[in-house]
């Protein structure tokens, strides 16, 4: 089933040798919706991090293998019609401007980020207007997502071959500020009684609603842009997109609504949401300005928590929290090791300090903490942790 357009050439297609087709995952967006057809499941939310795959050149943000993050939410919220908009809208203000101060104490200047937003329906009454056909509305939504990349020129000949008449007029339009671009389309939609041209008001109204909720969840960071139109062909509704100002990997997120996927794909009938951040694409962002920033911080600043002498896990939680509201960078060993296979997992990894417990220790307030560079150690007072993690890593992260 073909829900991608022209990305569609690059999916992995593999077949094995008893002639069985199969391809590697694309994205995480049609193998939960089949997850949810075939478990049907209302209502639902969810996240999800994984890798998938791209047959694409390998260039600047761009890789054949990457990893992203999804959120997800199936159903409907009686009551409020575009809650899981704004919401969906709000966890990704939420997620880009938490990476953005994580790694501001380190210098990494990723600038401000931008999320627009647009609708798959206003888009297709758009087209409908300029007279394109169904046939030709993904090849010319491809065009559309380039309009900032190409010049005039380019963009108006990249429209020509794809069969488009009434290119200028659309230029024109995406060349508009997104409120007069509205106007114009309205106006344009006058007297015109038609199934798409009543979804395209439907979705130019729920616009100033989207605003109002907007505010509420205290989201400044999102526009609406009419260039917006990616080429996913499984969007029904609203679309959104984001890019840091300052980081040239082109879009960190995007995602949108795909009421029908569910359906096209079992027959089960609910509505889902969702978007994307592509964390490959925000690390590739981080390190190339690895030679001024700070980043270096994030390992002389590390802390292993771990016990000396049995598992003591409720006491290495209670240090790693204390820890943590200060020095971020800050772990407890996922394995059971003991006291030299702790300090060995340390320098192995880089870290800074150990700081160790233990039954004996925790009875009478101590902890030992163990410089892996100088190799050696000290018993503190626990009430002093705080003060000599500073002392020795210097300011906080």
């Amino acid at each position: 089933m073909d829900k991608y357009g022209e990305d569609t050439k690059l999916i992995f297609n593999l077949e094995n040798q008893g002639g069985d087709a199969y391809s590697l995952r694309y994205d995480m967006t049609v193998p939960f919706a089949r997850y949810v057809a075939s478990k049907k499941i209302a209502n639902y939310k969810r996240f999800t991090i994984g890798n998938v795959y791209r047959r694409d050149n390998p260039s600047k943000g761009r890789l054949r293998e990457f990893t992203q993050a999804d959120i997800d939410i199936t159903g409907v919220f009686k009551g409020m019609k575009l809650i899981y908009e704004a919401e969906i809208i709000k966890a990704a203000d939420s997620i880009l401007g938490g990476i953005r101060r994580c790694f501001s104490p380190y210098k990494v200047e990723l600038g401000n980020y931008r999320i627009k937003y647009n609708d798959r329906r206003i888009i297709w009454g758009m087209l409908d207007l300029l007279e394109i056909g169904d046939e030709n509305k993904m090849p010319i939504c491809s065009t559309i997502d380039k309009f900032d990349k190409l010049n005039e020129e380019e963009f108006l000949a990249e429209l020509e071959s794809k069969g488009m008449r009434k290119k200028k007029e659309l230029l024109n339009l995406l060349k508009e500020d997104g409120n007069e671009a509205l106007r114009q389309l309205e106006a344009m939609a006058s007297g015109k009684e038609n199934e798409r041209m009543a979804a395209m008001r439907e979705a130019i109204g729920d616009l100033e609603e989207l605003r109002k909720l907007q505010v509420i969840f205290g989201v400044e960071t999102v526009k609406f842009d009419l260039t917006l139109a990616r080429g996913l062909t499984y969007y029904t509704g609203m679309i959104i997109e984001a890019v840091f100002e300052d980081a040239e990997v082109g879009s960190v997120a995007g995602g949108g609504r795909y009421d029908k996927l569910v359906y096209e794909l079992s027959g089960f009938d609910t509505p889902c949401i969702g978007f994307s951040i592509g964390v490959t694409r925000v690390m590739h962002a981080v390190m190339a300005q690895s030679k001024t920033s700070e980043l270096e911080r994030l390992i002389e600043t590390s802390v292993l928590v771990g016990s000396a002498f049995g598992d003591m896990f409720e006491k290495k939680m209670e240090l790693l929290s204390r820890i943590r509201q200060e020095f971020s960078a800050c772990v407890v060993p996922g394995t059971n090791l003991d006291f030299r296979g702790q300090i060995e997992y340390g320098r192995k990894k880089n870290y800074k300090l150990v700081v160790l417990t233990g039954e004996k220790e925790a009875e009478v307030g101590k902890v030992v903490v163990y410089d892996i560079g100088s190799n050696k150690k000290s018993e503190i007072d626990e009430r002093d942790l705080m003060d000599v993690l500073r002392d020795t890593l210097g300011n906080k992260n």
